[in-house]
């Protein structure tokens, strides 16, 4: 193998295996118990942010890298990033205070979001032809999810020992920060793209904003069974949390499958992926709110969880290719703030249907998810009927 190709390997390994730092919340979960035995007297406010402080940062800190990517290359931005996650979270491994914590937690947020849009970005601009691009982003996040499940199996026995023994698991970040710095090619700002045109390209938001609509809702949706999955075994009366711990690997291993075949499955499905996966995902919770069998169950979570991956690799892909290259980081920006929002907002969606329609249980709301889905999967089918149109 000569020098050129040995290069070029190590730049494909090194953007594969970077998408780690987007699983960082799963390795600090297993300790949420004894963090908060850990500060009896402090606000519950700050604990709950330093669980999940760093997925509502990484929503504005994409946005930002997306404009930053205008002005500043991706090496500078995704090495810079990478410096400071490794630096953050290795130093929640001394911090005993909660507000150094926190602060902490946050810097992570903050280097996720540009971890997240840049490297995306730079996948879209080393390769150009779609096949090969949603080839590479699919592993990309398929080993994202991969290393996510790894996180959250080495935090689960570190926490046994001490909460802050967790961040330990970041260590693996070293080697890779130093391959960002090595292999990662210098690429010039977008920016600087756009002014060498002879008239200066926009982006087209009408189509950036109704991406990110759907990615909203579509992963807004699917967070429901990613943080409620204990309390639906609950009330399916099929286990305990060990159980839900089970049923919520299926959903990663589901995701990594869907993720790892995106490439050759865009190929084939390109316009009619969105149905895809919300027809799917709608028949998955039909499947759950009908079934009181563990290992149905279990199937319906690795059903929902692959289309998840689906989603989330192809709302990442079409926002690369419905923008000139010089604004692709920005629409890039825009729908990976839409897919963490929708995570975020998860929780919450059952309780805006139980009260609208006066329900009390998660599984009751169910079938108006369902409805929703099926909704979102009739638009998607006509919308794409009608791109196929346009391109014939």
């Amino acid at each position: 193998m000569n020098k050129e190709k040995r290069r070029s390997l190590y730049l494909k390994l090194t953007i594969l295996l970077s998408g780690g730092v987007m699983m960082a919340d799963l390795a600090v979960y297993p300790a949420a118990e004894k963090i908060f035995e850990a500060f009896p007297k402090t606000n519950t406010g700050l604990l709950n942010f330093i669980l999940t402080g760093p997925s509502l940062i990484l929503i504005f800190s994409s946005v930002l890298c997306g404009v930053m990517a205008q002005y500043i290359g991706k090496k500078a931005l995704i090495s810079g990033a990478y410096v400071l996650f490794t630096l953050s979270s290795l130093a929640c491994v001394f911090a005993d205070v909660p507000v150094l914590l926190a602060v902490m937690r946050a810097l992570m947020g903050v280097a996720m979001g540009f971890i997240g849009t840049a490297m995306v970005g730079l996948i879209a601009e080393l390769y150009m032809d779609e096949n090969a691009r949603s080839s590479v982003l699919g592993y990309y996040n398929g080993i994202m999810a991969g290393m996510g499940a790894l996180f959250s199996l080495g935090a689960g026995y570190l926490a046994l020992k001490n909460w802050h023994f967790v961040f330990l698991v970041f260590l693996v970040m070293i080697p890779v920060t130093l391959a960002v710095i090595a292999f990662i090619p210098q690429t010039e700002p977008e920016g600087k793209k756009d002014s060498r045109g002879a008239s200066r390209e926009t982006v087209p938001y009408k189509n950036v904003l109704a991406l990110a609509g759907a990615a909203f809702v579509v992963n807004a949706m699917y967070a429901v069974i990613l943080t409620q999955v204990a309390v639906i075994v609950t009330e399916l009366g099929i286990g305990n949390a060990s159980t839900a711990g089970v049923m919520g690997s299926l959903g990663t291993i589901g995701s990594l499958c869907a993720c790892l075949a995106f490439g050759r499955i865009y190929d084939k499905c390109k316009n009619f992926i969105p149905v895809i996966f919300t027809i799917v995902m709608a028949l998955g919770y039909t499947g759950l709110f009908f079934s009181r069998n563990i290992l149905l169950v279990g199937l319906m979570c690795g059903i929902l969880g692959a289309m998840y991956g689906l989603s989330f690799s192809y709302y990442l892909m079409y926002a690369s290719v419905i923008v000139p290259p010089s604004k692709a980081s920005l629409s890039i920006s825009i729908a990976n703030a839409a897919v963490y929002l929708g995570i975020f907002a998860g929780p919450y969606v059952p309780l805006v249907y139980q009260r609208v329609f006066s329900r009390s249980t998660i599984v009751d709301v169910l079938p108006y998810m369902i409805g929703t889905l099926a909704v979102c999967g009739t638009i998607s089918a006509v919308l794409s009927v009608r791109r196929k149109h346009t391109l014939t």
